[in-house]
């Protein structure tokens, strides 16, 4: 699961706190509302400009869901919050994003029912203020949904529809209902569909027998033939970017001779290539290429922090004038079609971030809106970079925060990200200073087999599960003890989805290392990795050659599965579960609860059955991080709100 990244904040009150608190606080505790709640009358996210630059779309709570609002652009230019229409009325599942199309005049957004993945597309005509399922197919699951200018009218798509475990590609043109349009049958492992500007079906991804990835292409009217293949130990770090000089060539991340991907541009023809951009040691993402032109405008290398080239010099001017507006991150969020008006952002990691809206053509800036104005009051922590060196000579990167006050011997949680293969990064996180706000130094490592970092390092991470990935975590605990930052006594694991199983595995395999564990959705048993949402099947081979094979390595997976060694588990436990779950079922948590039961271990078992991975609705995030703060208060010795 990735992190939980802290979007919105609610009310504010009367706190009450733990007369036997481990450390004293200097900074009063933030509610738990304000952090995990979704109250909040302030909160505006996922910004987006209509293509005329003529509107806005924003998201925000409504009775503790969050829904679409339009805000329509005034005479002097200025977008005005309180004269905003609500376009969508949900109730009870949140709508966090929603899209224009080229119509200026309809919106899109994707939902599912309850955290069972099977998201629908969703059109909402602004003139009449009617909501249209597109895809209304029960049990059927959609991705992405592609607009594009030349077609204003039409989306392009994948869905399981005709087979359940495979995706086809679509087009559906929402002036006409009846012209959902299947373009090609899957071949049996596409995992992704390639389309030109004028939206022809030129290839598609997909994964090979031996987890290696394959791109294949066509010309028109041809037949699609193989011209990239990259295997196990290229996939994340190579790959497929976009077309460019009229299809003649192609933007690929290419690592097959190098540690980490080089953007290339390679001619079909000819096969000559050009190298664009390349750093030695971390990867490069955010590629922003130019609709019309198909030019490499920008690309980020993302290190500690995250760092913008910008290749285009136009771009470029623009870019710099509104960096001095503010010190954080800034991101260009959205754009009109003609990428003359931005909404741009400015993040950090003690404060929540401002949107500003800026005018390429009179390069004037103005202040649209805070995304929230709940945090004000309160004081936050900086997460700050570091790194170790792992016991088999790693060089292991991470960040930790330390709470006001007294920063030495701390009681300290290690939050552990999930995936495994993604990334923990510099900015604000809700958790993070929710647990140093009670008194925790918290660390967070980008353990072996953690992206961004080139492909030796994470494919170091192979078949590593709760061995060299669980020691890389064992490791960072030993030296955050050896820098007196933690109190080896009173250290916590805690983390979702494989965060979560890191959790089991750290309190199976190290039972003497942590003082109490928080489990969120964490695989209990290795030989099921193949119980998964059924069209999750075409990455089987991939996940055999990551994790391990349940049927070749059933030995070393039973080895390192914390269900069939639960008997060494002796630190008080709390797991968490969502009963739609599609990639962590229900029973890997009621296995290991039912191992906990029968040895008489101390645990506290919560599960919700109206959510799936991980926790979105209000009163639920509330009632389990109200277990958690209680949880880690009386093993800790933190502070709790009462």
């Amino acid at each position: 699961m990735k992190k939980l990244i802290l979007l919105i904040f609610l009310l504010s009150g009367v706190n009450h706190i733990m007369a036997d608190a481990y450390t004293t606080q200097e900074a009063p505790l933030i509610p738990r509302s304000v952090l995990f709640g979704f109250e909040d009358s302030s909160a505006k996210g996922a910004l987006r400009l209509s293509p005329n630059g003529q509107h806005l779309l924003y998201s925000a709570p409504v009775n503790k869901v969050y829904n679409i609002f339009m805000c329509t652009r005034q005479e002097d230019g200025t977008f005005n919050f309180d004269k905003s229409v609500q376009l969508t009325h949900e109730t009870e599942q949140h709508i966090g994003s929603a899209k224009w199309m080229y119509t200026n005049t309809h919106v899109l957004y994707q939902q599912d029912a309850h955290g069972d993945e099977n998201n629908h597309i969703f059109c909402i005509d602004i003139d009449s203020k009617k909501i249209r399922d597109l895809t209304p197919f029960k049990g059927v699951a959609t991705s992405g949904a592609k607009t594009n200018k030349r077609f204003p009218t039409k989306i392009f798509f994948s869905m399981n529809k005709e087979n359940i475990k495979l995706f086809d590609p679509y087009v559906l043109d929402i002036s006409n209902p009846n012209s959902l349009e299947k373009l090609h049958t899957n071949p049996g492992n596409a995992s992704s569909w390639i389309t030109d500007d004028e939206w022809n079906l030129k290839g598609y991804i997909c994964l090979n027998s031996t987890g290696g990835q394959d791109v294949y292409l066509r010309k028109q009217g041809d037949e699609f033939a193989k011209r990239f293949s990259w295997d196990l130990e290229d996939i994340d770090t190579s790959g497929f970017v976009d077309f460019c000089e009229n299809n003649e060539s192609v933007y690929i991340l290419d690592s097959k001779d190098n540690n980490t991907g080089k953007l290339k541009k390679i001619n079909l023809e000819t096969g000559q290539e050009e190298v664009i951009a390349y750093d030695e040691n971390y990867e490069l993402g955010g590629i922003v290429i130019h609709p019309d032109t198909k030019q490499v405008m920008s690309y980020n290398i993302v290190k500690d922090r995250n760092k913008p080239t910008i290749l285009d010099p136009e771009l470029k001017k623009d870019y710099e004038i509104m960096s001095k507006v503010e010190d954080g991150e800034l991101v260009i969020s959205s754009m009109d079609r003609d990428m003359t008006m931005w909404i741009c952002c400015f993040s950090y990691d003690t404060k929540l971030h401002n949107y500003y809206l800026y005018d390429r053509t009179t390069k004037k800036h103005s202040l649209l809106c805070k995304s929230s104005t709940k945090l004000d009051p309160y004081t936050l922590v900086p997460m700050k970079p570091i790194s170790y060196t792992s016991r088999d000579g790693l060089t292991i990167h991470g960040y930790l925060s330390l709470p006001v006050g007294n920063q030495k011997n701390l009681p300290m949680v290690l939050y552990v990200h999930g995936g495994p293969w993604a990334r923990d990064s510099w900015g604000l996180d809700g958790q993070v200073q929710w647990l140093c706000n009670r008194g925790y130094a918290v660390l967070q490592v980008n353990f072996r087999g953690s992206q961004g970092y080139g492909k030796a390092f994470l494919n170091a991470g192979n078949k590593q599960y709760g061995k060299k990935m669980q020691n890389d975590l064992t490791d960072a605990v030993q030296w955050a003890i050896d820098n007196q930052i933690a109190d080896p006594k009173k250290v916590a694991i805690y983390g979702g989805s494989y965060g979560g199983y890191a959790t089991l595995a750290g309190v199976t395999f190290t039972p003497d290392l942590y003082a109490c564990a928080v489990d969120l959705c964490g695989r209990s048993n290795l030989l099921t990795i193949t119980n998964r949402q059924v069209y999750g099947e075409i990455y089987l081979p991939l996940l055999k050659k990551r994790i391990g094979d349940p049927e070749a390595d059933e030995e070393m997976l039973r080895a390192h599965s914390p269900l069939f060694h639960a008997h060494n588990i002796k630190t008080p436990l709390l797991i968490g579960q969502g009963a739609n779950d599609q990639r962590v079922r229900q029973v890997e948590s009621e296995a290991i609860v039912a191992e906990l039961k029968k040895n008489n271990c101390e645990y506290e078992y919560i599960l919700f059955g109206d959510e799936g991975h991980g926790f979105r609705k209000h009163a639920n995030r509330i009632k389990f991080y109200t277990a958690v703060e209680k949880f880690f208060a009386k093993h800790l010795g933190g502070q709790y709100e009462v």
